[in-house]
């Protein structure tokens, strides 16, 4: 496996260990741009992130080769086929991709009371491996992003396991973020 230049599995891994840090980027400059009003250029900054994120995993988990320029090329096609497949006159929106049907709107996101922050958490398992992974996202009652974490976990026997580390995790996220004073 060759990644600009690098042959150690290692230092792919190591490279790869950084995706996280690429999608908060990714997020960030995707409310940039929402700011700017460039809608159409999400799809494929969202698609080439997700493809990075598979590709991620190919290597973590399967050894898969990385192709920097496959991976851009990917996410132009999955953005392609997305905005195709919504149509140009959708009702589609940045936040929380609503569209014309009600269903999908009623299993969106739904914010949290006004001065809470939402954090969602979910996880992925591998049987073959016993191993995951579990990310937490932290939002505002306007679905403002205020943080982001991802981890990968080993010994992991069930995904139902993987489940509550995720929610395990949001919660020590959650309690790293409050500062308790006790006066005696």
């Amino acid at each position: 496996m060759h990644l600009n230049g690098m042959s150690s599995t290692n230092q792919i891994i190591s490279n790869i260990s950084h995706t996280h840090t690429f999608l908060l980027s990714g997020i960030t400059l995707s409310n940039q741009i929402k700011k700017n009003g460039d809608k159409e250029v999400i799809p494929q900054i969202v698609c080439t992130i997700w493809s990075l994120w598979k590709a991620s995993n190919g290597v973590l988990f399967e050894n898969y080769p990385v192709s920097i320029g496959g991976i851009v090329q990917q996410g132009i096609i999955l953005a392609s086929e997305f905005t195709r497949a919504m149509g140009r006159n959708s009702d589609i929106t940045i936040e929380g991709a609503q569209h014309n049907t009600t269903t999908r709107q009623e299993q969106g996101w739904k914010p949290p009371p006004a001065s809470y922050i939402k954090r969602n958490c979910d996880a992925g398992w591998q049987k073959e491996s016993n191993s995951g992974s579990i990310g937490i996202i932290a939002r505002d009652e306007a679905n403002k992003f205020m943080e982001a974490s991802f981890k990968q976990v080993q010994s992991v026997m069930s995904s139902l396991v993987a489940e509550a580390l995720a929610i395990r995790g949001a919660l020590e996220h959650l309690l790293s973020s409050v500062l308790l004073d006790v006066f005696n």
